[in-house]
């Protein structure tokens, strides 16, 4: 690096610092080029001063002085450009050369301010608007210049100091579209490589390459220049070496596109920065393994969060993987999708594609992980989704999972969880908390109502005041709030009922939270059923699939026996989509276009235990008397299948998690009883001999609660749930053996302790005399 100084004469000395030596603190000029600069070699000649460029080098170095700094740095000069190695090593060090500086001064030829004005007010006009103009603000050098320095200090024309990057930060935020947080400081790799690119849309630089390698510093990346190369090589070269930094130099043999297929996105995420950057300092690595563990209250927003980063900064991985692990099944099956992913884009790996991937869950596991154990195959990231049921000393239940036995052996790739218990001790740990300010909260609330301007609506204030920074509580209010007339007065005023009334039906909920997310559930719900009674049934129906996606074939395979309303909502597609519509607008269900059909499924941020706890609430449902317990125990046991699925469907895995979900569900119950319990139909087996998920489609499972007392079967049929009149009067009087057992399985600590993630929305239909729908 080369400074410049004031020598004894008054003229300016250049001093050569060589790389490792160590660099006196200086400062350095910002500016843009004009016709006359002054050059190295006017330096050096004594000659330039006549230069109208000689006043920029004059004013930067008398900043210095005031400023207490000797040396200073302006690219005019201290640059031998005769010296194509010395241009290029220049080039490739000067964002640095920028970050190092201890004062970086901004100097705007084209703004006029006399220093008889305030500097310390920005509400001019005039030369605001010039500011706003400024030419500094379209080169594409000027870029790294703004965002490189720890702080930037803007002059006029008249060498006028207008404010520095800090005091002006909303008007250059303004100008040029970089957000905040780029301007002070936080790390480049926080931002992903297309936010980056964005900066420097519409910026100009006289030599075409230079649009490129401009961008070295902003990207932390280096090539050789080629002035000549034309501006789509250089850019072509840049690209390459952004993916090859970022996924590493092989990142093509391991590269699989990235897909939020199957991913529960929802659209009113409110970004949260500070996590956001902290996820990316603890993963960011070269290659060697990274855990994040993002813990917390359901609804908090752990899985909204997970999926933002991976928008964000898929572009520094060569794979992107969810993985839904609240239990076995539902992994095995998000293992048996990666192996697709990676079959599909490299079909001549024989580790993945030589497997019957459906067939062999644990074979496939196996392949899986040894793909990703693979020496150059190091920068993947892998996301462990709704890890509530950990493996730990004080978790008794048979069915908690052991993450570590899923991950890959080899210690590299980048590893995120989310989950709700700050007990999982595997990496570096980020507690999700309530929005910490008013605007975030505003924020969802605008976003999910489609309302705008609430700040100021002192209502609106008051609401989300109220709702005390829960995303869950605030996005059901904000459903609501968009498919009513309701103003967000009257909305508050139904909120403090629902919770007023929580207070007398349910003691027992003790946190604050909970009794805030409840209320703003119970007023969807009873809207729900005002509007819609056969939405409110299928929720309740619903419920028991535990967050599973359903589809209009699979409610009209069982037709002989259904409810009623089944019939009438399952008539034709416009029906159906109709009662879905209901549920979708009060954003309980999501739909999801796949290739084939329409699917729909419970929206996934709904945190399932909490709902569980909710619809229990004598709020919501009387107590259950036995008849209404042994019908919800026959719902829970009960699996919809669907009789033409064939083998190769791509509904095959949804029908293997129902069948694993009946057995879970019963998995409390002694072998004995389990013997009691079958399931029937041509192709089907008794529950208690399901093994791991080895079944094949047709192997279609349904739950027959008709059993004597002796376990004869009634066999050919084919209904899994019936009118509640039939099934109440079956239930009392073929199976007395089980009944006290059931009402505390399905309504007491059994129940709790052993589905924790189940969504029990069923019960609500006490609130109908015991009938659902």
């Amino acid at each position: 690096m080369r400074l410049l100084s004031y020598n004894n004469t008054g003229s300016f000395s250049l001093t050569d610092y060589p790389r490792d030596t160590d660099i006196p603190s200086y400062a350095i000029l910002s500016h843009t080029w004009g016709l006359e600069e002054v050059t190295y070699k006017d330096l050096e000649q004594g000659i330039g001063q006549r230069k109208i460029g000689y006043k920029k080098i004059r004013f930067c170095g008398e900043r210095a002085r005031r400023d207490g700094l000797r040396y200073f740095w302006v690219d005019t000069c201290c640059i031998d450009k005769s010296s194509s190695a010395e241009l290029e090593k220049s080039i490739r060090s000067m964002f640095l050369w920028y970050r190092n500086a201890t004062k970086c001064y901004a100097y705007l030829e084209d703004v006029s301010r006399p220093a008889t004005q305030d500097s310390d007010r920005h509400d001019n006009p005039h030369w605001k608007l010039q500011f706003e103009q400024s030419r500094w603000f379209t080169r594409g050098w000027t870029l790294q210049e703004l965002i490189a320095p720890k702080t930037v200090d803007f002059y006029s024309q008249e060498e006028t100091r207008l404010g520095d990057k800090e005091s002006l930060e909303q008007i250059i935020c303004d100008i040029t579209n970089i957000p905040a947080r780029a301007l002070r400081g936080v790390p480049l790799s926080h931002f992903t490589t297309s936010e980056r690119m964005a900066w420097a849309k519409g910026r100009q630089t006289t030599i075409p390459e230079d649009k490129a390698y401009s961008m070295l510093g902003i990207f932390e990346t280096h090539m050789h220049l080629m002035y000549g190369e034309g501006e789509e090589s250089a850019q072509k070269r840049l690209q390459e070496e952004i993916a090859k930094d970022q996924k590493g130099s092989r990142h093509e043999e391991f590269s699989v596109p990235f897909s939020l297929h199957g991913v529960p996105e929802i659209a009113h995420f409110v970004a949260r920065g500070q996590e956001l950057d902290e996820m990316r300092d603890k993963l960011r690595s070269d290659g060697s393994r990274r855990v994040v563990i993002l813990h917390g209250l359901g609804g908090m927003g752990k899985t909204q969060l997970a999926i933002e980063y991976m928008k964000r900064h898929k572009d520094n991985y060569s794979a992107v993987f969810w993985l839904n692990i609240k239990d076995e099944n539902s992994l095995k099956q998000s293992f048996a999708r990666i192996a697709h992913q990676i079959k599909r884009q490299h079909p001549s790996d024989s580790r993945v594609s030589s497997l019957d991937i459906q067939e062999n869950p644990d074979e496939t596991i196996d392949a899986v992980n040894t793909w990703l154990n693979l020496r150059s195959n190091s920068r993947w990231l892998l996301v462990y989704d709704n890890y509530d049921n950990p493996k730990l000393p004080s978790n008794k239940d048979p069915t908690a999972i052991n993450i570590q036995e899923y991950f890959p052996k080899s210690y590299q790739g980048s590893i995120i969880i989310t989950t709700r218990s700050s007990q999982v001790k595997i990496g570096h740990a980020i507690r999700m908390l309530k929005m910490q300010n008013l605007e975030d909260s505003l924020a969802i609330l605008s976003s999910t109502s489609k309302r705008e301007g609430l700040i100021n609506d002192p209502d609106a204030v008051n609401l989300a005041k109220q709702l005390d920074g829960l995303p869950l509580a605030l996005a059901t209010a904000g459903a609501y709030l968009e498919q009513t007339s309701t103003t967000f007065e009257s909305y508050l005023r139904l909120y403090k009922d629902s919770w007023e009334q929580l207070q007398i039906t349910s003691p027992e909920l003790h946190s604050y939270e909970d009794r805030t997310l409840y209320s703003t559930w119970q007023l969807s719900f009873d809207q729900i059923q005002r509007q819609n009674k056969h939405s409110a049934a299928l929720l309740q129906l619903w419920a028991y699939f535990d967050n599973q996606d359903i589809w209009l074939e699979l409610l009209q395979s069982y037709r002989e026996h259904d409810l009623y309303w089944i019939h009438e909502i399952t008539e034709d597609e416009i029906t159906f989509n109709h009662t879905i519509r209901t549920l979708s607008t009060y954003g309980l269900v999501e739909p999801e276009l796949a290739a084939e059909l329409l699917e729909y499924y419970l929206e996934r941020w709904l945190p399932s235990g909490e709902a569980y706890e909710f619809m229990t609430q004598p709020t919501i449902t009387p107590p259950a008397t036995l008849a209404q317990s042994m019908h919800n125990i026959t719902l829970r046991a009960g699996v919809i299948g669907s009789h033409h699925i064939d083998k190769e469907s791509k509904q095959s895995g949804k029908v293997i998690e129902r069948t694993e979900g009946c057995k879970n569900i019963l998995s409390p119950y002694t072998d004995e009883d389990r013997a009691r319990i079958e399931i029937q139909t041509e192709t089907a087996w008794d529950l208690s001999s399901l093994g791991p998920v080895t079944m094949t489609c047709n192997q279609i499972i349904i739950c027959d609660s008709r059993t004597t007392r002796n376990g004869a079967v009634h066999k050919g049929t084919k209904s899994t749930i019936y009118s509640v009149t039939e099934q109440n009067r079956h239930l009392e009087r073929a199976v007395p053996w089980i009944r006290d057992d059931l009402n505390g399985k399905v309504f007491g600590i059994e129940l709790s302790a052993f589905h924790s993630g189940t969504m029990n929305i069923a019960p609500i239909s006490m609130r109908n005399d015991g009938r659902v729908g």
